[in-house]
């Protein structure tokens, strides 16, 4: 049984094991993961200024995922919306509905919120992931552009 709750001030040395997992692909060092941790833990506390929020999953007590998000302005409609940053399930939990739980707290949070919507992206070769997203809604036709500064 999955358990989603805040993070807290004490859960810092929790959160840095699972953005390390999360890195996991992208082969950075612990020192470099330990750097990323260093900027998005405040905000994964829950930055008024960014309106950042992050969710942990646990089952029987250990951390085994999280998703972070924010809500922002929409630019077509008059109500907010929710940007799903983040999901994160630690492999050897996978398959197991925690995921799926992640999502449906992102939507009641923006539900309770009276946000109009929640998105995200995900990886064109990413099918595990895109057949538990295809359950809430069908992907989009767009590409991402990124012009690194």
């Amino acid at each position: 049984m999955f358990e989603i709750s805040r993070f807290t001030e004490k859960d810092a040395d929790q959160w840095f094991e699972l953005w390390k997992g999360y890195q996991e692909d992208e082969n950075l060092s612990d020192e470099e993961v330990r750097a990323e941790v260093n900027i998005n833990w405040p905000r994964v506390l829950h930055d008024e200024n960014c309106h950042t929020h992050a969710l942990v999953l646990s089952e029987t007590k250990e951390f085994v995922g999280f998703t972070n998000f924010v809500s922002t302005w929409s630019r077509t409609k008059p109500k907010d919306e929710c940007y799903l940053c983040d999901l994160f399930v630690m492999p050897e939990h996978q398959g197991k509905g925690g995921g799926r739980a992640l999502i449906n707290s992102v939507v009641d949070f923006s539900r309770e919120n009276n946000l109009n919507k929640v998105t995200w992206l995900t990886q064109s070769h990413n099918k595990k992931a895109q057949k538990l997203y295809d359950s809430f809604s069908k992907g989009e036709e767009w590409i991402r552009y990124k012009v690194k500064i």
